[in-house]
């Protein structure tokens, strides 16, 4: 059959200006890649946290000289792994937007150095930690959101440890959230061989669940051991049991719990615990519990302590705790028991004879004192007597 020139030289200029199909490349050396539920023709990017890790060990090889950058959008992404490796970033586009999840160790460390998150939420939602970092090493965290949701499971958010000898790893926390929810053994931060620094955060342990009653039977915020060192500036330590349900706790909520050699150090913030929907079992309520060889210093901090009816506010426990306080003003003692001259607070109803039992408006200044028995473990530096003689 017949063709024109006309129509042969119009095909072979379609070809010639049809745009050319482009494959997306992955530079092996990159400083920086994406991880995105989409990429599109987009080079340096992976769609899954495992293609991301594998590339990482087998070729990209981080080092101090050469550092990673990972850049997170929007969407739920895989476990990360590492292990003796480092000099990685894994940055995502917001603490809501960008979230690494598995059903336990979302994010599964061992002997890291220089691991970076920031922009981001890490969850899981069954038994084990959503964090769990073994041997040494070193991270900082900014604007990043751990949580454990493991309802009738043993849950740790954050959970460390390594073996004998093995220096402390070393842990930068800045605004962030770690959240341990469980109707089980529930600990948000649990660590044995951690040298933690936790700036203007919360750590929050949360017993029960919002429609059935359960069984707790521990219920810490901080679990302190070993050799682990937690220090905490300008946070709130919060440890509540859901409204709307029952919770029968096994032993007293603990807000810091401390073991082996391990110290505690706080200034500023809040160390809140309340217990109220808690039904049987203990119903006391510890906010420091620092037994002998432990070292739990606190100053500068708010507390409140609130037990069910019938249960008791225990502030301090143990000869390791360090931390004065002046509760409020008031016509009464606050209900709380704590450490031999730890506590003092300001009895505003005394009359010019010491008598402050409602009888004057004088204010005397009342030192915790575990020798008085009186009216209370509290001593009248004013009428240099206890209270009540």
């Amino acid at each position: 059959m017949y063709k024109s020139a006309t129509g042969i030289s119009a095909v072979l200029l379609a070809f010639s200006i049809a745009p050319a199909i482009v494959q997306a490349q992955i530079n092996p050396t990159a400083s920086q890649i994406m991880l995105r539920t989409d990429c599109g023709a987009l080079d340096d990017c992976f769609s899954t946290m495992s293609e991301v890790t594998d590339w990482i060990s087998t070729t990209r090889q981080p080092s101090a000289e050469a550092p990673l950058l990972v850049d997170i959008g929007s969407g739920t992404f895989g476990k990360y792994v590492c292990s003796n490796s480092g000099w990685t970033t894994l940055r995502g586009s917001g603490v809501n937007t960008t979230k690494i999840s598995a059903s336990n160790s979302a994010i599964s460390v061992q002997n890291c150095v220089d691991l970076t998150f920031q922009n981001l939420t890490v969850i899981s939602s069954g038994s084990g930690s959503t964090v769990f970092w073994a041997g040494g090493g070193n991270s900082t965290w900014s604007d990043v959101e751990v949580q454990v949701n493991g309802v009738n499971s043993q849950t740790w958010a954050w959970s460390d440890r390594c073996a004998a000898g093995t220096p402390l790893a070393v842990h930068y926390w800045f605004g962030s959230k770690i959240v341990a929810t469980s109707g089980f053994y529930n600990t948000s931060f649990n660590s044995t061989c951690g040298d933690t620094w936790f700036y203007g955060g919360e750590i929050t342990a949360v017993s029960g669940t919002p429609t059935a009653a359960v069984n707790n039977l521990l219920n810490d915020t901080v679990k302190l051991s070993g050799d682990a060192i937690l220090r905490v500036f300008g946070s709130a330590i919060r440890n509540f049991s859901l409204p709307n349900n029952t919770v029968n706790f096994g032993h007293p909520m603990r807000g810091v719990d401390l073991a082996g050699n391990s110290s505690f150090h706080m200034h500023g913030g809040i160390i809140s615990m309340d217990g109220s929907n808690a039904v049987s079992g203990s119903k006391d309520v510890i906010a420091i519990n620092a037994p002998a060889g432990t070292t739990a210093h606190v100053v500068d901090t708010a507390f409140t302590v609130k037990p069910l009816p019938g249960g008791n506010a225990i502030r301090l426990a143990g000869p390791g705790v360090k931390s004065p306080y002046q509760w409020s003003n008031s016509d009464q003692p606050p209900v709380v028991a704590s450490q031999h001259g730890a506590d003092m607070f300001i009895e505003t109803d005394c009359s010019p004879g010491g008598d402050c039992e409602g009888a004057g408006t004088e204010t005397h200044l009342m030192i915790s004192n575990d020798a008085c028995n009186t009216a209370g473990k509290w001593f009248n530096v004013v009428t240099g007597k206890c209270r009540g003689e």
